[in-house]
């Protein structure tokens, strides 16, 4: 019968800036079981004018909607874990439960015309209530729960954040879906027929396109727990996320590995992925997930992260990429099963 099994803890995070990234994580052990949070905010969609600032506030002046929805989640989760054993759904959608009491707080309830009673001039809500998306602090969020003892690792997941699992046998998978990612493509799509069809030679070059592409990203809000014209859920097209809407329990994801099969299990925001290109076969996909898996198994997260950079660097026009930025925040938290593991080698 298992009694324990080694494991080490590492974690990093290389951020523009610590006032304002959107990243932020948790991390606790009772020795045997280990739980491990991230959470990345999203820009808000439709900027209100006031109602929100009181509220957005109490993390600091001159937070973002995304950043608030980012930490409250940590702060929420850090005390469901400390006093309780709920499993990693139940924490998320307590999380969320959070965010829309907090919301009320502030329109009343959570719907379009409560907020167009506070901000009347956000004309979107009234042809679509469902752009009340448009408005809400949102973040994507990811759990796990380890058990040493039992041997097990439960997951809750809502987003584009992600969990990756470094097998024994070598390979790596993510394990869990990228809700966002066929939004997302709709704007990189966009940007490469820019770039094919325009002399596109930097990031400043797409600036008189940006309305455009940002335009999509707008609509593409609209799926964030996602509901139809008949107020149904489509697991098609929806996407989870924390903002306070019900219709998270559609869509958030929950699973369960087994660590006899792992050497390491990683929690991470999407800027620590290696970049994909569009158009990525599911041969192509499962190769860039090996290598950068062995990257972090031969020298560990530090070297990872160096790397990345570096290939970031080499997109610096946009090019190979059709991303908006050369980087995003990247925030990731390893564990693993093994105490030979290299973590930070030089």
């Amino acid at each position: 019968m298992r009694t324990t099994i080694p494991a080490r803890l590492d974690v990093i995070q290389d951020t523009k800036s610590l006032d304002v990234t959107e990243d932020t994580l948790f991390t606790w052990t009772d020795g045997t079981r280990f739980t491990l949070m991230i959470a990345d905010g999203a820009p808000q969609r439709l900027k209100t004018t006031g109602s929100l600032k009181p509220l957005l506030s109490t993390y600091g002046p001159d937070t973002a909607p995304g950043r608030y929805a980012a930490l409250l989640s940590r702060d929420v989760t850090t005390e469901w874990v400390t006093r309780s054993e709920a499993s990693p759904s139940d924490i998320a959608l307590a999380v969320n439960a959070k965010l829309r009491e907090s919301l009320e707080q502030v329109y009343g309830e959570l719907s379009a015309e409560a907020v167009l009673r506070k901000e009347p001039t956000l004309e979107a809500l009234r042809h679509d209530a469902r752009a009340l998306r448009w408005i809400l602090p949102v973040c994507c969020y990811t759990i796990a729960q380890v058990d040493l003892v039992a041997g097990n690792v439960h997951y809750g997941h809502a987003g584009d954040t992600a969990i990756f699992a470094l097998y024994k046998d070598g390979h790596t998978e993510q394990i869990t879906p990228d809700q966002m990612a066929q939004h997302d493509d709709k704007m990189r799509y966009r940007i490469r027929e820019v770039m094919q069809s325009q002399p596109i030679n930097s990031r400043e070059d797409l600036r008189p396109f940006l309305d455009e592409i940002w335009t999509l990203n707008q609509y593409n809000g609209l799926y964030h727990n996602y509901e139809d014209e008949n107020g149904q859920p489509d697991p098609e097209v929806g996407v989870g996320v924390i903002n306070g809407l019900p219709q998270l329990a559609d869509y958030l994801v929950s699973g369960t590995l087994q660590i006899d099969t792992l050497e390491a299990i990683i929690v991470a925001t999407d800027g620590f992925f290696w970049p994909a290109p569009l158009d990525e076969s599911s041969e192509q996909s499962a190769d860039r997930l090996n290598r950068m898996g062995q990257m972090i198994r031969q020298y560990g997260l530090k070297a990872y992260m160096a790397a990345l950079r570096t290939e970031e660097l080499t997109d610096s026009d946009g090019h190979k990429y059709q991303r908006f930025g050369s980087h995003d925040d990247a925030t990731a938290i390893m564990l693993a099963f093994d105490v030979r593991y290299p973590f930070t080698r030089r």
